[in-house]
């Protein structure tokens, strides 16, 4: 374990008293974390990851605001996308649409939306900030580690099962749609 993962694990408390000495207590955001080891292409980080049943190859890119994905890729249905994208060079990117991927990574599964578009990649999908936020990711290219909050800790829903169908099937806020009546 590296200093920074302990400092998450470890808070400062006091029990309230004003006498009353500080001490080291194991928090439960400790627990929420989760690491995965980034492997590189090129020179250029990834994760092995599941989406769809298939080992697949996910860049690691922080230059990138959204998450995209190759087309043919996830078989989920693909939504008329909500935004317009634009690259580095201020050309909008072509896109088919959003799509809610299903994408485990090192076990842990996660729900994230995708942009579906080519890539100018040998890689299936790229990974952007906007999935590193809600996952409150600590990339350490040095090491070569990416730590990301388990599923449950986030705003991710996490799903089940090996094909997505629909938004629907996921766990909605804590929500299982398909045991509610």
């Amino acid at each position: 374990m590296w200093t920074w993962l302990y400092e998450a694990s470890f808070k400062l408390a006091t029990d309230g008293r004003d006498d009353s000495a500080r001490h080291l207590y194991f928090t439960k955001d400790a627990a929420c974390i989760h690491e995965s080891r980034m492997d590189n292409l090129k020179g250029a980080p990834i994760l092995r990851a599941v989406i769809g049943g298939s080992l697949r190859t996910v860049l690691v890119y922080t230059g990138s605001s959204i998450s995209l994905i190759q087309p043919g890729v996830c078989s989920t249905e693909i939504n008329r996308a909500t935004v317009t994208p634009y690259g580095m060079t201020g050309e909008e990117i072509r896109v088919q649409g959003e799509q809610v991927v299903i994408i485990t990574i090192n076990g842990e599964t996660y729900a994230h939306e995708f942009y579906v578009c080519e890539l100018a990649t040998e890689a299936d999908a790229i990974i952007g900030t906007d999935f590193f936020r809600k996952m409150d990711a600590i990339l350490d290219f040095d090491r070569g580690k990416l730590l990301l909050k388990k599923a449950e800790k986030t705003d991710h829903e996490p799903c089940h099962g090996s094909e997505l169908q629909s938004r629907r099937d996921c766990f909605i806020k804590g929500h299982d749609s398909r045991r509610s009546g």
